[in-house]
């Protein structure tokens, strides 16, 4: 009516200037009546949790403004229910595919030992796959509702958390756990932001409080992991810190360690140098100024590998291929069997020309015992009983593979590995030295964790000189095995008498429980 209502308070015939319809609630005073909201021209998709239980409507009403037409007579329709197909591809299914990956992530990891692991997709990429799926059914919806244009709105805004998701799940280790945090921001934000221009208030999605949950739950476990760690090797790294220690109250052991910090800065190889386990370069891949050059030095190779010949691959011996890093498990333990035998044998002469000692059983008594190879090496018994270091596990290579190297087997540079033990300072030094000037062998890398300047933190206390290296005489290069890099580990005695079997024990403990 155009006519002002004289009934009830008055307030009938007063504009309603300054407020805002059923923004806090569905029911108002007005008018002397009581007003419910029954519908509103706009609405959107929800999915409460009762739905899937007893009939309610699965659809909001929105506070969002509409023309309405001035004129008398003009009729307007809205559509309240919305069609079924539409709420499916947005509310249904994107919930069924991050919910089926996230299963698929947790059977995968319960039979992550178990034969059947192998017929499994990888966690991480069965979770890009879940929310890459949902991504895409949010784009159908999108399109199936192409004609409402707020609907529209909120699909293409509310699925960009899941497209970066589908991302950053590709990856594993710290960028996973950055792109959750992305995650967890966006949804948090884009769903704040909807929530304000449909609803006038701010509101948080479940999706967005999950990640939250998960981005900061996963670094506080991650954190408790690497403080139960250091616990359980907490004794052992004040014991190690203690012979630290003493060593650094002896002037004579100062100097020594200032010598041998000298002697490593004088080779010009530190632990930050690259080293990766490459293959041998191949001339028939070389420009063709270069390959005829290269060739004569292919021959002797082809001679003794007539294979190569049929096969058209003209490899050169010693000449590593920058662009080709080992990719194969099988064929990286295959070269160190055989480098680790010419290995053992230089070991033996750098530790008789050193006063190098190895490990040696010690028949029942207590504590470990250790002899100079020197004095050994003619007596078969005493010979039969050292203690050589065996080659990497195949279980242990592949943790390391899974845990820290990406799947790079050309990161593994310690499966062929050897040590020893020296009584002083003096005699690991001048072992150092040999090694480095040993025609057979070629130094790649350096880790001096005797200096000073090292963080026993990374260690957790424990220090030795590190060298990776490759035999690179004749008989490797005979074997196809010039290429393999070893590790030797140069030890101080009383460092060394302080890796037990119970040490080693919690060490691997507590490598499991930080997962590296």
């Amino acid at each position: 009516t155009n006519e002002a209502p004289q009934i009830g308070d008055g307030s009938c015939g007063l504009a309603r200037d300054g407020e805002n319809w059923f923004v806090d609630a569905t029911t108002i005073e007005w008018c002397g009546a009581t007003w419910d909201r029954v519908g509103t021209p706009k609405w959107r998709y929800t999915a409460p949790i009762q739905s899937l239980f007893m009939e309610v409507p699965w659809w909001d009403l929105l506070a969002l403004l509409v023309d309405l037409p001035l004129e008398r007579g003009r009729l307007e329709t809205f559509l309240l229910k919305p069609a079924w197909y539409t709420f499916h591809f947005w509310w249904i299914l994107p919930h069924l595919f991050i919910g089926l990956s996230a299963l698929l992530t947790v059977v995968s990891g319960v039979f992550s030992n178990k034969p059947i692991a192998k017929y499994l997709p990888a966690p991480h990429k069965t979770l890009a796959l879940g929310f890459g799926s949902a991504w895409l059914s949010a784009m159908l919806s999108a399109c199936f509702t192409a004609d409402i244009p707020h609907l529209v709105i909120e699909v293409l805004f509310a699925s960009v958390p899941l497209l970066w998701q589908a991302v950053w799940c590709v990856f594993q280790g710290p960028k996973f756990i950055f792109g959750l945090w992305g995650f967890t921001l966006l949804d948090l934000a884009i769903w704040g932001a909807l929530c304000f221009w449909m609803w006038h208030s701010v509101c948080v999605n479940n999706t967005g409080l999950i990640g939250l949950i998960f981005s900061v739950g996963i670094p506080i476990g991650r954190q408790r992991a690497l403080w139960l760690s250091k616990k359980l090797l907490r004794q052992d790294q004040m014991r190690y810190e203690g012979l630290w220690r003493t060593l650094m109250a002896n002037k004579d052991g100062v100097a020594c360690i200032e010598h041998l910090t000298k002697v490593v800065r004088m080779i010009g190889l530190d632990d930050k140098n690259y080293c990766r386990q490459h293959n041998r370069l191949r001339a028939d891949n070389l420009p063709p100024q270069l390959r005829a050059k290269s060739m004569s030095n292919a021959a002797p190779n082809l001679a003794a590998n007539p294979l190569f010949a049929d096969l058209g691959r003209m490899y050169l011996q010693g000449r590593p291929d920058s662009n080709s890093q080992v990719t194969s498990c099988n064929q990286l333990y295959a070269q160190a069997a055989l480098a680790n035998l010419l290995l053992s044998e230089r070991v033996k002469v750098w530790a008789e020309m050193s006063q190098g000692m190895f490990r040696v059983d010690s028949e029942g008594s207590e504590g470990q015992k250790f002899a100079k190879w020197r004095d050994i090496k003619d007596d078969p018994n005493m010979v039969a009983k050292v203690h050589w270091t065996h080659m990497k596990r195949h279980g242990r290579a592949i943790e390391k593979l899974l845990r820290s190297y990406q799947n790079s087997p050309s990161k593994l540079l310690d499966i062929s590995r050897n040590s020893v033990i020296f009584e002083n300072m003096t005699h690991l030094t001048n072992c150092l030295g040999i090694i480095v000037t040993d025609e057979n062998v070629r130094v790649e890398r350096l880790k001096n964790r005797l200096s000073p300047d090292y963080d026993p933190e990374e260690t957790e206390g424990y220090r030795d000189v590190c060298i990776n290296l490759r035999i690179i005489n004749k008989q490797a290069q005979g074997v196809g095995a010039e290429l393999h890099i070893c590790e030797v580990q140069l030890l101080l005695l009383e460092f060394a008498a302080l890796k037990t079997f119970q040490g080693h024990q919690r060490y691997v403990s507590a490598r499991n429980t930080r997962g590296t």
